[in-house]
Order: structure tokens, then C-alpha cells, then sequence
């Protein structure tokens, strides 16, 4: 196999891999109330928005010759100081969002773990998330040689627990389950599917990666936002072909559910009729839930440590680096337990701000009035920019519409 060649699959499976983590559980919760015909279509449609301000973004960072230019560095180049602290304040708040979501979802699993061990002991969301956040932040402390090691792991648990529902579950599809449509719930899973189909954190890494090769970049960036499409079909059609809307283990009282991660796998054992099932898709949800929160946790601790120019390896540093990556979604879970669905939906506006509104401004700035040459640009021209915007703004008003109790949820 050629470098060329070692590179480009290289590349795909990062795109891939990014996009694909814990949103991927949110998913069924979220589109698969509304049915699977109409998360068809909502996967789609988001896919193609999401692919368009992912190029967007490369025309944006082809504007600098430093390879590595992130969406904050970008802001700054091209708006100035203020746009800069936006990305920035965004960007963390996304982070806390997803790192919210994902310690909520991990004590899900824990609960089901601590009833199989010790029935009788009861325990509470918020020492659940102390115990989850302890183990992962501890994994980050030792720093990324151990992540690496822990998340090979978790990876290949991850594939077989996958392969092994894909094989199980298949064959127990109800046709009648995936007719059924419920349009109205539809607007409250866009925000999920949005931050389901992100990876564009990774395009400067990228760049660098494939030695500028603009070519390659564009393969690259398509048939990686190929993959989640097909594996996120593939996965709400298995959930909504088994498990009914109605039933006190349906899809309503799932999405309900202040613990809807743990109610999920016990609904498909119950359904499929074997708990070994039901263990499996815990085993899954486990291992995407925790290779999501260890390369989040690791990014934010990152982040922080350049943007206070902060260096890392003193252990009193890195053991307060981690401390302020982990109590603000604590406190979070805290004030508002069993946040799994909501913190993810306001990842998706943070990520609307970020990649939908920021990069048009840049990009008409760049193009419009300054008159620089990218040697990538986005077609379109001005109307291509208005509509993305347009459509960022939206999904934002969706969010707030939805948080003010003006559009239904399940």
C-alpha cells in the first residue's frame, strides 16, 4: 500500500471516528421518536448542511499558510479579538455540553452495572457521575500514552460489541414499527443530528496530515461523512424496527426517561427476549460513551492549557487542569440530573455558532472585502454563505423554541 493511499484511508477513518461517538445513542432517542422515515430524512439533510460548512471551514483555513490555524485562530485573523472570544467561549461551552452528556450517560450504564453486582445498594446520579469522572479523569491525568492504551481497548470492544447487535438484533425487526411517523417531534433531534455529523475540529490536523494535498482533503472529507450516515441509518432502523412507540418499555417512555440509556438496553432485552442482548448494547453504550468523554476530556485540557498559556506537566497543573475540565459538567449534572438528551441538543448550538455562522462572516470578509485567494473556494458565492447562515440560525432558534416549551418533545 502506498503512503499515499496509508494516508488517505488514515484520513477517512478519523473523519469517520469523530463523528461517530455518543451522539450516536442520543440518536434513536431523538429521531427515532419521530420514526424511522422521517430520521431518514433528517440524517440526510443534515449530513449534506453539516459536509457544506465542513468545506466551508477548509476554504476559511486555506486563507492561512500555517496549517494547523483552528476555528478561534481563524476568527481572529479575519474579525478580530472579539469574534476570537467568541469561538473560544464556545467551543469550551461545547465541550462542557458533550462532557455533561457523557457523564450523565455514563452513570446510566453504572446504575445497571452496581444493580447487577450489588441489587440492593442504591445509588445517586450525582455519586454515580463523581465515581464515572473520577476513573476517566484519573486515565487523563497519566496522560495520553495511557489513553491510548485504555481507548485500543474500549475501541475494540466497541467494533464486536456493534458487530455482535447488528447480527442479533437484525433479524428481530418489525416492519410495522418503521412505517409509523411522528413528524411533530422531528425539530427536537435536529440539534443532536447536527453535532452527530461534526468532525470539524480535526480539519487543520488534516491538513497537516496529508501534506496540503487539497485533492485528498476533499475525498477525504466526503466519503469519512459517508460512513456515519450509513452506520447512523443502519443503527435508529435496528432500534425503531424492534422497540414499539407505545409500552412502558417503548420509545416515548425511553426518551422520557431521566435515565434513558440504561432503559434503552433493558427495552431491547426485553423485546428481543435475552438479557445477553441487553448486557451487549450496555457493553456498547459503554465503550461509546467513555472513548467520547477520554478524547473530549483530553482536547479540553489541551485547549485550556494553551488558551491560559498554562503548561502542563507539573503534576499540582495537570491535576487543576482536570478539576476544571470536570466539575463545571458536574455542577451541571448536578443542578439538572439525567441531562444526557438536552446537553447534547445544546452542543448542537454551539456547534451552529462555531461552524455556521462563524466561517460565512469570515469567508465573505476574506473573499468580499479583502480580496485574498484561497486555493480552495466554496461555490456558491453569496448566496451559498447567506443560506448556510441562514440555516445555523435556525437551528438555534429550534433549540430555544424547544427549551421555552413552544415545539414538542417527547
Amino acid at each position: 500500500m502506498s503512503v499515499k493511499l496509508n494516508k488517505t484511508i488514515g484520513g477517512i477513518l478519523l473523519v469517520a471516528g469523530t463523528q461517530i461517538g455518543a451522539g450516536m445513542l442520543a440518536l434513536p432517542l431523538t429521531t427515532g421518536i419521530a420514526g424511522f422515515k422521517c430520521a431518514a430524512i433528517t440524517f440526510f439533510l443534515c449530513f449534506l448542511y453539516m459536509l457544506t460548512t465542513l468545506f466551508l471551514v477548509l476554504e476559511g483555513n486555506y486563507y492561512s499558510s500555517e496549517k494547523s490555524v483552528n476555528i478561534s485562530s481563524m476568527a481572529q485573523i479575519h474579525l478580530g479579538k472579539k469574534a476570537e472570544i467568541v469561538a473560544w467561549l464556545c467551543f469550551v461551552l461545547l465541550m462542557y455540553s458533550a462532557l455533561s452528556a457523557y457523564i450523565s450517560g455514563a452513570s446510566d450504564i453504572f446504575k445497571n452495572i452496581f444493580s447487577m453486582i450489588l441489587p440492593d445498594l442504591k445509588t445517586t446520579e450525582i455519586f454515580r457521575s463523581i465515581i464515572v469522572t473520577t476513573i476517566f479523569g484519573t486515565i487523563v491525568f497519566y496522560g495520553a500514552k495511557c489513553i491510548d492504551s485504555i481507548n485500543r481497548i474500549l475501541m475494540i470492544g466497541l467494533g464486536a460489541s456493534y458487530l455482535a447487535m447488528i447480527a442479533t438484533l437484525l433479524p428481530n425487526i418489525s416492519s410495522s414499527n418503521l412505517v409509523q411517523s411522528h413528524v411533530k417531534y422531528l425539530p427536537a433531534a435536529i440539534p443532536v443530528v447536527i453535532l452527530s455529523f461534526t468532525s470539524h475540529i480535526i480539519l487543520p490536523s488534516l491538513r497537516n496530515y496529508l501534506d496540503n494535498d487539497i485533492k485528498e482533503l476533499k475525498k477525504v472529507l466526503i466519503i469519512g461523512s459517508c460512513i456515519p450516515l450509513l452506520v447512523y441509518l443502519l443503527w435508529v432502523l435496528i432500534i425503531v424496527g424492534i422497540i414499539p412507540f407505545e409500552g412502558k418499555y417503548g420509545m416515548f417512555a425511553i426518551a422520557k426517561s431521566n435515565h434513558p440509556i440504561a432503559m434503552m438496553s433493558n427495552a431491547i432485552g426485553n423485546y428481543v427476549g435475552s438479557n445477553i442482548i441487553g448486557q451487549n448494547n450496555n457493553l456498547f453504550s459503554f465503550c461509546a460513551l467513555t472513548t467520547s468523554m477520554l478524547g473530549v476530556l483530553l482536547s479540553l485540557q489541551d485547549f485550556l492549557a494553551d488558551g491560559f498559556k498554562i503548561k502542563s506537566s507539573g503534576m499540582k497543573t495537570r491535576i487543576g487542569l482536570i478539576l476544571a475540565c470536570t466539575i463545571p459538567p458536574l455542577l451541571l449534572i448536578f443542578l439538572s440530573p439525567g441531562l444526557f438528551i438536552d446537553a447534547l441538543s445544546y452542543g448542537g448550538v454551539f456547534i451552529a455558532i462555531l461552524y455556521g455562522i462563524l466561517p460565512p462572516i469570515m469567508v465573505w470578509k476574506a473573499r468580499y472585502k479583502n480580496n485574498l485567494a484561497s486555493e480552495y473556494m466554496f461555490p456558491g458565492g453569496k448566496l451559498a454563505l447567506i443560506t448556510i447562515m441562514i440555516i445555523a440560525i435556525l437551528i438555534i432558534s429550534t433549540q430555544i423554541l424547544l427549551t421555552q416549551g413552544y415545539l414538542p418533545t417527547a
